[in-house]
């Protein structure tokens, strides 16, 4: 039974894509050496969508598996063998990231993978197309620190989740830090070093940092700018530079869950803070406990208005209900008014301040932000 609904999600799926006419064929391929397993996962992100991916388990035999769909975009595909996660010593899963396997489908592809199942890595080559060559090229040199930035982060989070040494968290970070910067330089090398090329353009728009993607942007040449993420980057650009402290911040107008309408213009009164979070997004859970702390302290003169992206209605009001999360809440609707592109926010979770007067006094990235928390404390206390 279990295989047989395996085999109708897969079906489904691309019934799903196959009724939407006018759109090109596109088919990708995946031959895995050493996968005992019957089934797999994999997702499909826009080129502008870095937030959640809903994955779909699908059936795999003898290490093959394969999808026939249409596409009238591309997309960046995700695969997550069965033993991407790893156990920590709580007994919650921790995903591996060098066990994923990525790559690009554009409209009309052919597309196959090569893959070999490693106990803490995939090593494969995607063949079909020039990203994806260069893609598998270069994720072969960088692996081996791929692979100690994926491990240090699960021994990290094992280590927080029994109390462990604090001298080997210190430890493990560290070792995190090196091998990562080590990507990081290269990265910024392959950038400088193929101006036109489609991964350049990849790798740029997933450069940490809205200067540090400006700054590369500016070293891809005409070729490099017109690719599909070259296009993607530019416009993104272009809100980056409407969306910076100091700025007016662009209106909101949004129903909450409690049923009344937030709006941001019409505040005069109060300081404001947006959460742009997910209730998949673990860093952003992790911080919850600190922003109940926020809003019991500051309830009177600031508003905490929580907008989740990417969530359906009911897991994201289930969720605040559970929490007891009593600051205003937002659900992101991307079709009808997307915040989180209006906001051009990148990442999960990010904070923004807004004063009375409409202005953003501060852009916040990334959990563990100490620098919001002083700068709130002080702009509440008239020190900035």
């Amino acid at each position: 039974m279990k295989r047989l609904t395996l085999l109708l999600n897969c079906l489904i799926l691309t019934l799903l894509f196959s009724c939407e006419e006018n759109h090109q064929s596109t088919r990708f391929k995946i031959e895995f050496e050493n996968y005992p397993y019957d089934s797999i996962q994999y997702g499909l992100s826009s080129l502008d969508d870095k937030g959640r991916i809903d994955f779909k388990y699908c059936s795999i035999t003898d290490g093959i598996f394969m999808v026939d769909t249409v596409l009238n975009e591309p997309k960046e595909v995700i695969l997550l063998p069965k033993t991407i996660n790893f156990k920590l010593s709580d007994g919650t899963d921790f995903m591996i990231r060098s066990k994923q396997v990525k790559f690009f489908l554009f409209p009309n592809d052919r597309i196959q993978v090569k893959a070999t199942l490693n106990e803490d890595m995939v090593d494969y080559t995607v063949f079909g197309n020039e990203i994806n060559r260069e893609m598998s090229a270069f994720r072969k040199q960088i692996l081996e620190d791929y692979v100690k930035t994926s491990m240090a982060m699960f021994y990290i989070e094992d280590l927080f989740s029994k109390n462990g040494s604090d001298s080997l968290i210190d430890k493990h970070y560290e070792d995190y830090d090196l091998a990562a910067k080590r990507i990081l330089e290269s990265e910024k090398d392959y950038i400088l070093q193929n101006p036109g090329s489609k991964f350049a353009a990849y790798l740029t728009y997933n450069i940490r940092g809205n200067d540090s993607i400006s700054k590369y942007f500016n070293t891809l040449n005409e070729q490099g700018r017109r690719t599909a993420y070259g296009i993607v980057i530019e416009e993104k650009l272009n809100t980056w530079r409407s969306v910076t402290v100091g700025s007016k911040a662009p209106d909101i107008s949004y129903k909450t869950l409690s049923g009344t309408t937030f709006d941001l213009n019409q505040n005069t009164e109060r300081i404001i803070v947006l959460d742009f979070w997910g209730t998949w997004c673990a860093p952003c859970m992790g911080e919850m406990d600190n922003l109940k702390e926020v809003y019991l302290k500051y309830k009177d003169t600031v508003e905490i208005v929580g907008i989740a992206c990417h969530d359906n209605y009911d897991t994201w009001s289930k969720t605040i209900e559970s929490l007891d999360l009593d600051w205003t809440h937002i659900l992101n609707d991307k079709e009808a008014d997307d915040l989180s592109k209006k906001f051009a926010v990148e990442g999960y979770p990010t904070k923004i301040i807004i004063d009375q007067n409409g202005m953003i006094r501060g852009i916040y990235k990334a959990a563990r932000n100490d620098r919001f928390y002083k700068d709130l404390e002080n702009l509440v206390a008239g020190k900035i």
